[in-house]
């Protein structure tokens, strides 16, 4: 998938994250945590600007890269480490679909952020109300979309976990680019790469209606 989305592996790449950090307007030195960081490229860019930033992952592998870019720290989204909180501002970039408990995340980040803090938000979303209906089986890799909400409900998540939401964009073309250019460079074989489980691709299935959003949130000061 890199050969095509590049090595930030997201719809939109780093011109997305460049617009929230923008929006925000981090003074220079800033504490900044990348959760799921991936193999750096975020984090890279954050070193790059002057930010002090981390980057946080389960995958040693994925650590071992970006570990080229900043320093690192192993653990998971649901429980993040100590040594970082006091953040100014926490990125999650298709990584809050993926945590097996999205309220104690959003817990999580909220507790690592100092007062005044931003949380940026990165996902794919569901255009249904209901949110798609998860066809993953045990022995399937975890989707983007098997824990992807509406933007609706997946707001009144981080309102209640103590945000205030300061900017909702949609993205959804940068999504749509993403799934062209797979198709594009592998024919069908490329929908195995699309964040849809395996049987909405089968010929006939419903395909979900789906979206890429930015979501930059606060904590009250």
């Amino acid at each position: 998938m890199a050969k095509v989305s590049g090595p930030t592996l997201r719809p939109g790449g780093l011109r997305i994250t460049q617009r929230a950090l923008d929006f925000c307007a981090l003074p220079q030195g800033a504490k900044v945590v990348d959760v799921g960081c991936g193999p750096g490229q975020t984090l890279k860019l954050l070193i790059s600007l002057g930010f002090e930033a981390w980057g946080l992952d389960i995958d040693p592998g994925y650590l071992a890269m970006a570990a080229k870019f900043g320093p690192t720290v192993q653990g998971r989204l649901e429980s993040l480490s100590l040594s970082l909180q006091e953040a100014e501002a926490v990125f999650c970039e298709c990584v809050l679909n993926l945590s097996s408990d999205r309220l104690a995340s959003l817990a999580e980040i909220f507790k690592v952020l100092k007062p005044g803090g931003y949380f940026v938000l990165g996902d794919i979303f569901s255009l249904e109300a209901a949110g798609p209906k998860s066809q993953n089986t045990q022995n399937q890799a975890p989707s983007c979309l098997a824990g992807a909400l509406s933007l609706k409900k997946a707001l009144s998540q981080i309102e209640g976990a103590g945000f205030e939401v300061k900017l909702i964009e949609d993205h959804g073309q940068a999504l749509k680019n993403l799934a062209a250019q797979l198709v594009w460079a592998y024919g069908q074989a490329g929908l195995a790469f699309l964040p849809y489980p395996r049987a909405s691709c089968a010929p006939g299935a419903k395909t979900p209606k789906l979206t890429y959003a930015l979501v930059v949130s606060q904590k009250a000061l």
